[in-house]
């Protein structure tokens, strides 16, 4: 009896925490930051606002401009401020590479 009921428990945990693990995957992470570099496929941005990405401020990100959706991202300048969300893969690397981008959006910094 308690060999079953330790693995009924065993089995309400695992099923827990997979479904935990799920609604982490389906959220948008995100922050903000000033572009300081344009190329053709990739911004790079200082981080000015970690949002809940944990990506800490005053770090430099390469952030790809080729968009999950396949929308096409409009034309950014240097000295722009946006907000960019993305699936939460950071690869580390100097500076750090976001390669899963949602969305970039010009944000008002006055």
């Amino acid at each position: 009896m308690k060999k079953c009921l330790a693995l009924i428990l065993a089995i309400i945990f695992v099923f827990t925490l997979v479904s935990c693990k799920a609604k982490v995957d389906k959220e948008q992470i995100y922050f903000g930051g000033k572009i300081i570099e344009v190329n053709e496929m990739v911004l790079l941005v200082e981080v000015t606002d970690s949002g809940n990405s944990g990506i800490l401020e005053g770090h430099q990100a390469s952030v790809s401009t080729v968009l999950q959706s396949g929308e096409n991202v409009p034309q950014y300048a240097k000295g722009d401020h946006v907000l960019i969300t993305f699936d939460g893969q950071v690869l580390e690397t100097y500076p750090l590479s976001i390669p899963v981008v949602y969305s970039i959006e010009k944000i008002d910094r006055t």
